[in-house]
């Protein structure tokens, strides 16, 4: 049976054009794991002999053939001399082909989970924040900043408001509920809780 060789890696040469042949080198590395008591074996050169038609069919070029993963099959001689075979073994290329890089998977993109969003008890409908009319005993004064804080906070981690704002159900005017109200505004929400009541605390 023939001798038979298979190379994978990339050149280490450019690319040598001698007539119709083309030749190139490439090196591999000994196996670390030598049997127990044997010597270990070393990196081994070798130079490859194709032809043109060999190298067009595999796209191999003077511009890739040291920066793409080359495999070769191929049979080895000792019959070439040493002004033409720079490494240590000729082998005789039967096939050539490029190695297709492996592209990786781009990661799946998750699925955002829409978080459902728990109305706080008593609410009986959500209306647009700027539905609500605050009236002019709220504006004369400000709730405390620490308490707009603890509702703001409260609002982002849970994306609501802790109790639904009472308006009254005709004019929308806002019956209670300022520093929630403030805290809304402040995060900048579309819509908020409320609850309906139809006494007039407020005008």
């Amino acid at each position: 049976m023939p001798h038979e060789i298979i190379l994978t890696g990339k050149a280490t040469s450019s690319l040598r054009c001698e007539g119709q042949t083309y030749t190139f080198d490439m090196r591999e590395s000994g196996s670390p794991n030598a049997p127990k008591g044997l010597p270990s074996s070393t990196d081994i050169s070798y130079t490859v002999f194709a032809n043109k038609k060999q190298l067009q069919q595999a796209n191999i070029t003077e511009e890739t053939i040291k920066t793409e993963q080359l495999l070769v099959q191929g049979e080895p001689t000792l019959d070439i001399s040493i002004d033409q075979c720079p490494g240590e073994i000729a082998v005789i290329a039967f096939q050539l082909q490029i190695i297709e890089k492996k592209q990786k998977k781009a990661p799946k993109e998750r699925k955002e989970e829409k978080k459902v969003i728990q109305a706080p008890k008593g609410t009986t409908d959500f209306l647009d924040l700027e539905e609500i009319i605050v009236p002019e005993k709220f504006l004369m004064f400000s709730p405390r900043k620490e308490k707009i804080d603890e509702k703001m906070k409260y609002l982002e981690e849970n994306g609501t408001i802790d109790q639904p704002l009472l308006v009254h159900s005709e004019t929308k005017l806002l019956q209670d509920g300022y520093s929630r109200y403030i805290a809304a505004k402040e995060m900048k929400e579309k819509k908020v809780p409320v609850r309906y009541v139809e006494e007039k605390v407020f005008q």
